[in-house]
């Protein structure tokens, strides 16, 4: 009788345990297809192999079964339910570290298993992955080309606001200013202009001509998980425009787990940043989204103070001058990125993404910075916004089928008192903005109203669609990777030219089609990459009334052959094409809305590239050269048509012409490493000699040396990492180069100016208070250096840094 209630008590519980292992294991056989319902469970955890620090968010799966899987905590630890009965073999990897694997057997009477993962990191470029060289997932040390990647995690220790900043101190690149009014940025690749290098958001090119005047500074930090960067003509895979290189921005893409983290920045010059991202996912369907709004104040820091620095030809650096030297804006950035997995069976995925940007900036003359029409003052407004639609599906041994769908807005508001111009042309003000005797005359005779109407100035609007479709297949055949692929791209712009009646919209088509093989005629000691493009553009402009036509073809061949595990040679050539496209912007040409004509014999640009390397990789460190070579024939120029005689009709201002050749001879250094856990190193050194083939100024001995394009320029960074502790620390050294300077916009006072080499440092540091909580701290140019030449009246003369140190503190914070 004393027995008999614990006998019960022990049925009740045991027979509640049964009852809820049956609903679990149907639950999830149901979920999961499993024809077992009785699954186990694998807990464990996962540390830094050097540090012995647990690695949150570190992705933990079954191989065989990819949506199997969970995510880190904060302490390192994971869990991954109810997996069926088998042989199955578990990865850990995460950002920065190696993958690691471990097999398990699971048996239809095991209940759970435990499994700790030690991973190493990965100091090395060579064991990460990008796609843009090939148009595939592979491994930088295994490509047959060079490829450079900037981390996520990179980006966040150097405090970067923006992809400009982003990319500054990257080897052969240069990212730079070209007007102290509107902060107009551009890109160089090899000291190549702007124009000849490709920039990819997501492998994708709707980075239109509008959307990079500004765009650099425009794409936010926080919606960028990873930049790759090829050099060279790559118009056989990408189309036209990627003469010089190409850099593509990958954004952030959904974990396994439900991740949110928020950072907070604010410093010098009334700087301020917030950002918000995150990830989310349910089932098969997964989210990942980023937000960013910046703030920055007008900066005056250099200038010409002296109002007859001119008359002196006086340009040494006076301190504030009531210019600016960076604008004010207010901008945000937001990505929003779904996926849907396996909805039309296992291998099958569907992409959903948004992005969109706003900013507003403006600079110039600060006293009177408010008035968008003032003299010497310059406001932008932008806007833009893409949606695409991806489709992919992984048939196995069948092959992989890519389709996407995009579609772009982009609208930019732009004034300045070039807007006046039809007034001064007309004689009724004068140069000084001020109303003439002619101009008193014609306000008496027509009124206020309509002579306001007449003369008064409008914003420069320019408005730009894109559309985009493309499709590729891609699959293995006799040991053989076979790509093949096509890709339509269709752009509208309109631009509203200051009210004016001759309005301009244009249009173009382009259609291209693309095939690549990859054979390894050595197993995987060799590679040779084939591959062509052929393209068609078409074009038509409204205000010329003509239309243009080409079509291109655009081969490859590139090739790897390792000589050991540890040595990698590398070689490629490579074809390239452009033609001025919807809209161009030379020296703010938009502002004064000139009208530009393009005739139907203009010829494309042509670009071919040659490369070749050498990657000694052992241990932790690697070191490699490379020399890349490029040449572009027919190169396009604008012609002034005021000082040129031609068949051109009249009403036009400027022309596009093929005038020039211009080459870039380009060798680089390398070497980086980790040789202790809290300790890494990168190095680089770069030699460019970029020129045209004919002197521009026939009297001027350097004036076939391309512009803005340094001699020799280096970066050394160290980052020191002891537990809760990251430092990083940087030098940049810029060498001598050639800059055009046009004091008081007068040809007849042109020079060309040879700068003086400068070194400039920075430094950024996080502190881990807790596994969710970080203290930031970043300053920029630390020793303040500054450009010690100014003139504001040519606001395009900028070769070096305008602001001096730039200190900024936050906190950063991931749940």
């Amino acid at each position: 009788m004393l027995i008999e209630p614990n006998l019960t008590y022990e049925r009740i519980v045991m027979r509640k345990q049964i009852a809820s292992i049956l609903l679990r294991g149907v639950f999830f056989a149901i979920l999961l297809g499993a024809p077992n319902i009785f699954a186990s469970v694998i807990t464990g955890k996962v540390i830094d192999a050097q540090t012995k620090q647990p690695i949150p968010g570190c992705n933990v799966f079954i191989e065989e079964e990819r949506r199997i899987g969970s995510a880190t905590d904060l302490d390192g630890n994971f869990r991954i339910q109810d997996l069926p009965p088998g042989n199955w073999t578990v990865s850990a990897s995460a950002i920065g570290y190696g993958k690691v694997s471990q097999n398990v057997d699971i048996s239809d009477d095991d209940a759970g298993y435990t499994l700790n993962f030690s991973l190493y990191p990965k100091a090395l470029q060579g064991d990460e992955v990008v796609v843009t060289a090939t148009r595939q997932s592979r491994v930088i040390r295994d490509l047959p080309v060079r490829a450079e990647i900037v981390k996520r995690d990179e980006i966040r220790l150097k405090g970067a606001f923006d992809l400009y900043q982003a990319l500054e101190g990257q080897p052969g690149i240069r990212v730079e200013q070209q007007c102290s009014d509107c902060n107009f940025s551009m890109l160089r690749l090899q000291g190549l202009e702007g124009g000849y290098s490709l920039v990819l958001l997501d492998g994708q090119p709707i980075f239109s001509g509008l959307a990079e005047v500004y765009g650099l500074q425009q794409i936010m930090s926080a919606n960028i998980e990873q930049i790759e960067i090829i050099k060279g003509a790559g118009s056989a895979l990408y189309g036209a425009g990627a003469l010089s290189g190409i850099v593509n921005i990958k954004s952030r893409e959904p974990g396994p787990i439900p991740a949110f983290g928020m950072g907070l920045l604010a410093g010098s010059n009334s700087t301020y940043s917030m950002n918000f991202d995150g990830t989310m996912r349910r089932g098969d369907i997964a989210v990942s989204y980023a937000l960013q709004i910046d703030t920055k104040a007008e900066v005056d820091q250099t200038g010409n103070p002296d109002p007859n620095y001119l008359d002196e030809m006086n340009f040494e650096d006076g301190g504030p001058d009531g210019f600016t030297d960076r604008v004010a804006s207010d901008n945000y950035g937001a990505m929003v990125k779904a996926f849907l997995y396996e909805p039309f069976g296992e291998g099958s995925k569907i992409i959903l993404t948004g992005n969109a940007l706003g900013e507003f900036r403006k600079g110039g003359e600060i006293e009177t910075i408010e008035d968008p029409f003032a003299p010497g003052v310059e406001h932008i407004r932008t806007n833009r916004y893409s949606v695409r639609a991806s489709y992919i599906h992984e048939l196995t041994s069948a092959g992989k089928l890519e389709s996407s769908l995009t579609y772009v807005n982009h609208y930019r508001n732009a004034t300045n008192d070039a807007a006046w111009d039809r007034a001064v042309m007309a004689g009724v003000l004068d140069e000084d903005l001020k109303l003439t005797d002619a101009g008193r005359d014609t306000l008496d005779r027509i009124g206020m109203m309509e002579f306001r109407e007449r003369f008064f100035p409008n914003p420069f609007i320019a408005k730009e669609k894109m559309f985009l479709a493309d499709v590729m297949f891609s699959r293995p055949v006799f040991g053989a990777d076979i790509i093949v692929g096509s890709q339509y791209r269709r752009g509208e712009i309109e631009q509203d030219i200051n009210r004016s009646e001759d309005n301009d919209f244009k249009s173009a088509d382009d259609i291209g089609f693309f095939a690549q093989v990859g054979v390894y005629p050595l197993g995987g000691q060799m590679e040779l990459l084939l591959g062509a493009r052929i393209d068609h553009h078409y074009s038509v402009d409204d205000l010329t009334e003509t239309d243009y036509s080409i079509t291109a073809l655009n081969p490859r061949i590139a090739g790897r052959y390792s000589l050991s595990d540890k040595i990698t040679l590398r070689a490629s050539y490579g074809s390239g094409f452009r033609v001025p496209y919807l809209f161009a912007e030379d020296l703010h040409l938009c502002a004064s809305s000139p009208r530009i004509y393009k005739g139907a014999d203009l010829q494309p640009e042509r670009a071919r590239s040659f490369s070749f390397g050498v990657d000694y990789i052992k241990r932790w460190n690697e070191i490699g050269i490379g020399v890349f070579y490029t040449r572009i024939d027919d190169k396009v120029e604008f012609i002034d048509l005021s000082e040129e005689e031609t068949d051109i009709p009249a009403g036009f201002d400027f022309a596009w012409a093929n005038v020039d050749r211009a080459t870039s001879l380009e060798g680089d250094f390398y070497l980086r490493g980790r040789p202790l856990y809290w300790l890494g190193y990168n190095f680089n050194a770069v030699y460019t000699h970029a020129k045209f083939a004919e002197r521009r100024e026939p009297e001027i001995a350097d004036s076939d040396r391309i512009p803005r394009s340094p001699a020799f320029t280096a970066n050394g960074e160290l980052v020191f990492s002891a537990n809760n502790l990251d430092i990083r620390t940087s030098a940049n050294f810029t060498g001598s180069m050639f800059i055009d300077h046009v004091p008081d916009e007068d040809m007849e006072n042109y020079r060309l100016v040879k700068t003086d080499p400068f070194v400039t440092f920075d430094l950024g540091a996080n502190y881990r208070l807790t596994n969710s909580l970080q203290l930031i701290l970043n300053a920029r140019n630390v020793l303040g250096y500054t450009q010690p030449l100014r003139d504001v009246s040519d606001a395009a003369f900028i070769y070096a840094p305008l602001i001096g140190r730039e200190i900024f503190g936050g906190i950063r914070i991931d749940l």
